[in-house]
């Protein structure tokens, strides 16, 4: 299946050896608008590996959830990457409950890639340890 538009995996819970699989899945979905990945268990190597999946099959997402993952700062980098190659769609992202702890990071890293995304998005990037 490569015709996906939305996948709902929130509540998951996934083990970091299935990353693999489901970054090879979610990489092939060209017309992807909807992710919700809220408490998938993903660790900041399987939030990296999903972020550089979808920034090179570049779907037109326009709603994000990455919430409750342990995202950190150093995960930061490939989800920038990927909001700027979504930025034309994305309409909706989330990445509350997250343990990113340093907000300058936050703003070097997510500020610059939110700044191209369309006006009338909504980010949510709070209740952030």
């Amino acid at each position: 299946m490569t015709k996906l538009t939305h996948i709902d995996l929130a509540d998951s819970s996934f083990s970091e050896a299935n990353v693999p699989i489901i970054v090879e899945a979610l990489a092939k979905q060209s017309e992807l608008s909807y992710l919700n990945f809220r408490d998938g268990g993903l660790e900041e190597e399987g939030i990296e590996a999903l972020a550089i999946a979808l920034t090179e099959s570049s779907p037109p997402l326009v709603y994000l959830d990455m919430s409750g993952n342990d995202a950190s700062e150093e995960s930061l980098g490939p989800m920038s990457e990927l909001l700027g190659a979504v930025s034309s769609t994305l309409q909706e992202f989330i990445i509350d409950d997250s343990d990113i702890m340093d907000l300058d990071v936050i703003k070097e890293t997510l500020l610059p890639a939110l700044s191209k995304v369309r006006v009338t998005s909504i980010v949510c990037i709070c209740s952030i340890h």
